[in-house]
């Protein structure tokens, strides 16, 4: 549940569901895919995020699951820790601590529960650009350095590392952009990220991921629950994200 709740789209679906507040009434209204095979992938990256301290490690070892080893981050290129890193004792290295692994692991997780929810890649980045504009504007200044601290330029936006410096260049590439004018050349060893590229990237992955059975017998839970998005074949419906079906539970 935790990681279903920590994506946009379910993030989408309270802001459009007109609630003044988050209660159990509400939350057994939405689609709670419990049983989906991309539940696997979606585990280790909300259980990284969490488990920060050794109080988590009872719950870590419970809900290992030895398919983790086996995962892999939909972005390798540019990935400094491999996200299938893991062991069935929790340890300090357990968790994601860098602001940029722990970015692409919510990355991830929303191409992740946007595949389960039968949404498109662009209706999830439909869902991004026109529900999450201060996401958005801070992701549009953000930068990451070689070691994986976050740089940006507005107040609520700068890394917990960022350094003077940093604060300098950054500040005056935005200042470049907005203008219209030449920006000053990236360092070396930095990443500047795109959600949209990186979150329409994620969603084609696993979905061909799902198809080719590594998180086991899709096809056997479409049969049961529904296959959600058409990803089995026959002629792709478009269907608005307010539209998705809620599985049975």
């Amino acid at each position: 549940m935790a990681g279903l709740w920590a994506s946009l789209p379910f993030d989408y679906l309270v802001k459009v569901s007109g609630a003044t507040k988050v209660n159990i009434e509400l939350t057994r209204s939405f689609p709670t895919p419990l049983t989906h095979p991309l539940v696997t992938p979606l585990l280790v990256r909300t259980l990284r995020l969490n488990c920060l301290t050794r109080d988590y490690a009872p719950r870590w070892e419970e809900l290992f699951d030895p398919l983790w080893l086996a995962d892999r981050w939909a972005a390798t290129e540019a990935c400094r820790l491999r996200v299938q890193d893991v062991e069935p004792t929790w340890s300090m290295a357990t968790p994601l601590r860098t602001e940029y692994d722990r970015r692409m692991a919510l990355v991830e997780i929303d191409a992740i529960v946007a595949v389960m929810l039968g949404l498109t890649a662009e209706q999830l980045c439909a869902i991004y650009r026109s529900q999450f504009g201060v996401l958005r504007k801070y992701e549009w200044e953000m930068f990451f350095a070689a070691d994986g601290h976050k740089i940006g330029a507005a107040t609520h936006n700068v890394g917990i590392r960022q350094t003077p410096e940093e604060t300098f260049f950054v500040k005056a590439w935005v200042k470049a952009a907005r203008a219209g004018d030449l920006a000053p050349d990236m360092p070396e060893g930095w990443v500047k990220p795109d959600r949209e590229a990186e979150m329409a990237r994620a969603h084609a992955d696993f979905t061909g991921r799902l198809l080719a059975g590594e998180y086991g017998d899709y096809a056997a839970y479409g049969a049961e629950h529904g296959d959600h998005g058409n990803l089995l074949g026959g002629a792709e419906t478009e269907l608005a994200p307010s539209d998705v079906p809620v599985e049975s539970r």
